[in-house]
Parts: structure tokens; C-alpha cells; sequence
């Protein structure tokens, strides 16, 4: 979601839910519309359509209760109604699938963001060195991983990889000879052995507690069984089977459409064949879109400006030269007063668009106390990330 109140990020392409509604229905570009229309099978069932259109209105076919053409609207709901049924299901399915690529992408990414604060705030003083190299392994690990989910790292995204000194040209050339996604699986253990190497230098000169080490390790193992449940979610689309009946099943509910439709004596009978062979086709195309979101698509997710911003605050975390220092606590402890009690029934921030969204939801506040008071164990990585996360989103907006 962007920070603007109404505007919703679709991937790649920003919508406000409350333009309107008809501006938004004759909306040609981004949609699915222009990719029915290359599809050569909704215009085989059109001139199908055009075709028996033409033949009855000559008088060469007839729409009679009689005729072997004859075709009732009662018979075509059952058709309609399975594929309908089958349509929707399928639906539902890839967009929770989608939800579900979508979530743990932006889960590992956040775990980043916990790894590098944990190890600027625990390793940093004492080992600097080893809290660089191990972000550069971490970081290149992650990138890695997604150029190579269409199975190969081309050239181009190797050179702009050591073009950001994520990679050296000798750690390409081993790389580049393992196999698929063993690369990111060597990465994630050189994070682990160099991270491992400076919790011990802590440790012995500032006694770091050795449990430290333990948690970052349980971070990094989060990061690849997300990664492991991408690559799973993806080598396991819809079965076949499944897909090939709904297929059948659309296009035999085209061609009686267009039979049924086309004997009309209706002016409207093409339109109305137009808009449902458009809606129908177009179902079937959003689904394959959010099968695999991963790519170019307009509903793909915009993974190379998340990796800009996510690679800018892992760096600005690890290197931002104004990070607070102990020492800088000093002249803030002494000036710090009573913190300020506020009414709970008070409407804070009434002129912010989020307090313009939930105003007079009472509902709202109360599932989210019950929640907050359900979920008292907020040091899980999972939480930290997504916390981190939205300390980000507030920071850049």
C-alpha cells in the first residue's frame, strides 16, 4: 500500500481505489483486457459468434424450439454454473498462493534488516570487518536467490553485483560453477562462519553473552526455510488435471454462448458475448499471472526497486556514521522528563489519513488491544521484521 491515503500498489502499478468507478471499468492499459485480446482464442469464438449471427439473421438458421441448433438458457446454466464454480476456486487459489509468495518474500527481506541491526549493535565496535564481510555475504546471498530463480545468473546481473562490491570477481568464478541454488546455500554459510568469528571476538573482549550468537543463528536459519518455501510454493502449481478441466470447460462454455447468443434476436446478443467472453477469458488470465508473480507482468512483484530500497537501509544501518553511541545518551538521559498519559478514548492525530480511515470503529480498537494482548512474545524474528519494516515505510515517507 502507498502512503497516500486511497492509493493501492498493485505490483508494479499504483490504483486509487476511490477513483471513479466507471473511469476505472473503461481502463484499457494494466488490465487484463489487452491480454484476452491477444489471446487467438477469444477471437476464434468471436467470428464463431459473428458467424452463426450472420446465418441466422439470413435465415439460413433457426433459433426454433425444433431446430437440432436449438439451444436452451436453462441448459446453459448448468455449464455456466460448473465453470463459474471451477473458476472461482481456481482463482482463489492462486491469489492465496500469491499472498503466500508474497509474505515470505517480504519476511526474508525484513530478517535482513534484524540480522544487520543485531550485528551493528552487538559486533560492530569489536569487529567491524567481520559484520561488513558477513552483510556482503548475507546481502549477495539474497540477491543471488532471486536472479536465479529462472534458473540461471546471466552475466549482466553478475557484473552488477561486483559493480556494488557485493561480490569479487574470484568469489564469481567459484560461485558461478555451483549449481542452482547452491550458490545462495554457500553464501548463507559464509554469513554464518564470518558472523560466528566476530560474536567470539566480542564475546572475549566486552563479554558479549554467548546466547547472542545462538538467536542470530535461528535468524539466518528463518531466512532460508523462507527461501526453501518459495522455491516449494513455486514447483508446485495447480495440478494439471485440474487445469485441463477448466480449460475444457471454459471453452465449451464459450462456444455455447456464442451459439445461444448468436441466434438472439437481441441487438445486444454480441455485446453481452463480447463482455462474457472478455470476463471469462480474462479470469483465466489474472490466475496464470498470480501463479508465478515473479517476472514482468503487471501484477509481478516489483522485486528490483525492493532490493534498492531494502540494500540502501541494510547499508545505512550498517554504516550510517550518525548511529546512536552510548555515549551520546548522556545529555538525552539528563534531560529526559516523565513520559506524557494520555486519554485512551482521545481521537490522536484527527487530521492523518489513517485516523480519518478508522474513525468511529471502536471494533477496530479493541481487536486491537485483544491481539496486542494475545501476542505478548514480540522477539520472535518474524515480528521483528515486520516491525522494522514499518519503522522503515514511516522513516521514508
Amino acid at each position: 500500500m502507498d502512503a497516500s491515503v486511497g492509493t493501492q500498489r498493485a505490483a508494479g502499478f499504483d490504483y486509487d481505489v476511490k477513483a471513479n468507478y466507471l473511469t476505472t471499468a473503461l481502463q484499457i492499459r494494466n488490465t487484463a483486457v489487452l491480454q484476452v485480446l491477444r489471446r487467438p482464442s477469444y477471437w476464434l469464438f468471436l467470428a464463431i459468434h459473428l458467424g452463426i449471427k450472420y446465418a441466422h439473421a439470413s435465415g439460413h438458421l433457426d433459433n426454433g424450439v425444433d431446430s437440432y441448433l436449438y439451444v436452451s438458457w436453462h441448459d446453459l446454466k448448468v455449464i455456466g454454473g460448473i465453470t463459474t464454480f471451477f473458476q472461482v476456486f481456481y482463482v482463489n487459489q492462486c491469489f492465496e498462493r500469491y499472498n503466500r509468495l508474497y509474505h515470505s518474500t517480504r519476511d526474508m527481506m525484513g530478517l535482513i534488516y534484524d540480522a544487520a541491526l543485531d550485528l551493528r549493535m552487538n559486533i560492530s565496535s569489536e569487529a567491524p570487518q567481520h559484520m561488513r564481510l558477513a552483510l556482503r555475504y548475507l546481502v549477495s546471498g539474497v540477491i543471488l536467490y532471486f536472479c536465479e530463480l529462472d534458473g540461471v545468473v546471466n552475466q549482466a546481473e553478475w557484473q552488477e553485483l561486483m559493480d556494488l562490491s557485493l561480490v569479487s570477481q574470484d568469489e564469481k568464478d567459484y560461485l558461478d560453477k555451483l549449481g542452482p541454488q547452491a550458490k545462495r546455500l554457500t553464501l548463507l554459510h559464509w554469513t554464518s562462519d564470518v558472523a560466528c568469528g566476530g560474536y567470539r571476538i566480542a564475546t572475549q573482549k566486552v563479554k558479549l553473552p554467548q546466547n547472542l550468537w545462538r538467536g542470530q543463528q535461528e535468524r539466518l536459519m528463518h531466512i532460508r526455510s523462507l527461501q526453501q518455501n518459495i522455491l516449494d510454493t513455486l514447483s508446485l502449481p495447480i495440478p494439471f488435471v485440474y487445469f485441463h478441466l477448466l480449460c475444457m470447460m471454459t471453452m465449451i462454455n464459450l462456444f455455447f454462448m456464442a451459439l445461444a447468443m448468436g441466434v438472439s434476436n437481441s441487438i445486444f446478443g454480441t455485446v453481452l458475448y463480447c463482455f462474457a467472453s472478455v470476463i471469462t477469458i480474462g479470469i483465466m488470465e489474472v490466475s496464470a499471472d498470480l501463479t508465478d508473480p515473479f517476472g514482468n507482468d503487471d501484477v509481478d512483484f516489483p522485486v528490483g526497486r525492493w532490493l534498492a530500497d531494502w540494500l540502501h537501509h541494510v547499508v545505512l544501518i550498517a554504516e550510517e556514521d550518525a548511529f546512536p553511541k552510548k555515549q551520546n545518551w548522556k545529555e538525552a538521559l539528563a534531560n529526559q522528563r516523565p513520559l506524557v498519559q494520555v486519554d485512551p478514548g482521545k481521537d490522536m492525530f484527527s487530521s492523518s489519513g489513517f485516523a480519518q480511515a478508522s474513525r468511529g470503529s471502536p471494533q477496530l480498537y479493541q481487536e486491537l488491544s485483544n491481539f496486542s494482548s494475545d501476542s505478548d512474545d514480540c522477539s520472535t524474528p518474524h515480528s521483528s521484521a515486520r516491525n522494522l519494516n514499518v519503522i522503515v515505510a514511516s522513516e521514508r515517507t
